[in-house]
């Protein structure tokens, strides 16, 4: 049987699907059982599944279960006094090895199911477990029919996006119920990429985009607000531009009463190449809020990956033609403005959640399959969790997959949560 944490969770994956000898089955003390339904997973506090129905000795019981790997379990975790376990029913585990009862005095019926379960679905679970590949499945997931694959696939994309738009929520909450302003922070946010994405956040909530867009048709006053609210402009330079940019911004923190800046210490440039500098995201970042007047409007009306990009890849100022930062001159010149990579980026963790979250706040996620089809068209990403499934001839064609594999890899495979997972579940199955 496997050990700690993986003991309660294979026996709770053993009676959600009835994966035991029923013949002749009969609680500890001798009377017969008979299950009608097991119930439903409580994912909440409480005893383990709800809505159970059983037949014991003819009398039919409606309640809730408690899964432990030994009946002493329920008073290490201080059941008895609970009376959110006054209303268990049945009381599942691996051993017997005390009488338990309720707050009340009256004895809890026990199933014990040692003896009961077939040792290839343990073996075949302890395997999972104790593997040792780049992921738990990594030497048998081939055996398994594409349809269970793809199906996790649809999954844990929904599960990824949801994650982030629960995020979103909270921030639209803190922001009032501002879309608008929302918008501009999680797409500051993504425009920080994983680096920076912090500061990022923290630029856009000290400087709110109900100022910014006032300058939408002067690029340089809204270039010096995100500079220097970034703290990029406390130094003195000798690029015009830079001057220019410094001067505006003196003037626009008195008039907007600006007194939130950020330390320059804050931003990373370490390891990062060139091209993802912080000084030169914020130039892009500006460049696409000076192109759109709307930006509710960019980021939820507009249509089609093309459109899309024709925004995300204009270039900022030309100063950027030959800089990554204010204090020095690039080698070569540069296309400054976004590569397609990054655009998908942005797609990817910035647009599609937003969608997302707006259409569950209004009520509209009919189909969220639908939604997630934009993956289909961008490219598969790649990284080192990707490569651990390519590697093992798991498909990959678009980000459809890679951001499903992502969230596949860092919510199941790393915490060996198998028995959650249709592949998991699967394998185990196999005979």
């Amino acid at each position: 049987m496997p050990n700690n944490k993986f003991r309660e969770a294979f026996l709770h994956y053993v009676w959600q699907y009835q994966y035991f000898d029923k013949h002749n089955l009969q609680i500890t003390t001798g009377e017969s059982i008979q299950i009608l339904s097991p119930g439903f997973i409580n994912k909440n506090s409480g005893p383990d599944f709800y809505n159970s129905r059983l037949y014991i000795n003819d009398i039919e019981w409606h309640g809730t279960i408690e899964v432990h790997y030994k009946t002493s379990d329920w008073q290490k975790h201080q059941h008895t006094n609970d009376k959110a376990y006054n209303n268990v029913i049945l009381h599942l585990v691996w051993e017997e090895d005390e009488q338990i009862s309720r707050e009340d005095g009256t004895p809890i019926p026990t199933l014990q199911l040692k003896n009961r379960v077939d040792k290839g679905l343990i073996d075949q679970f302890q395997k999972l477990i104790e593997n040792k590949d780049s992921f738990p499945c990594a030497n048998s997931i081939h055996k398994i029919d594409e349809l269970f694959i793809h199906s996790m696939f649809e999954r844990t994309l929904v599960e990824r996006i949801e994650s982030k738009s629960t995020i979103i929520l909270d921030l639209l909450s803190k922001n009032k119920n501002n879309w608008e302003e929302t918008c501009y922070q999680w797409l500051g946010k993504c425009f920080g990429f994983k680096i920076n994405s912090d500061p990022f956040l923290q630029l856009c909530k000290n400087i709110p985009y109900s100022i910014l867009k006032k300058y939408h048709t002067k690029p340089l006053q809204m270039e010096a607000l995100l500079f220097g609210v970034a703290g990029f402009l406390n130094k003195s330079g000798k690029e015009l531009y830079f001057e220019a940019l410094k001067k505006e911004f003196e003037f626009l923190k008195e008039k907007h009463r600006i007194d939130s800046t950020l330390d320059v210490s804050e931003w990373k440039f370490l390891r990062l190449r060139p091209a993802n500098f912080p000084t030169l995201r914020i130039a892009q970042f500006a460049a696409v809020l000076n192109k759109t007047d709307n930006l509710y409007d960019f980021v939820f009306n507009q249509t089609g990956f093309n459109s899309l990009k024709s925004v995300l890849s204009c270039p900022p100022n030309a100063f950027w033609n030959s800089h990554f930062h204010f204090e020095k001159v690039a080698k070569n010149t540069q296309e400054p403005e976004m590569g397609i990579q990054s655009i998908e980026n942005i797609i990817i963790n910035a647009i599609v959640p937003l969608r997302f979250a707006h259409a569950v706040f209004h009520d509209k996620m009919e189909d969220p399959e639908s939604m997630l089809e934009i993956f289909r068209h961008l490219k598969p990403e790649q990284n080192s969790i990707t490569k651990l499934f390519t590697e093992n001839q798991i498909k990959a064609p678009s980000a459809y997959e890679t951001q499903a594999l992502v969230e596949l890899y860092n919510n199941y495979c790393q915490n060996k949560e198998c028995l959650s997972c249709s592949i998991g579940h699967q394998i185990i199955s196999l005979k």
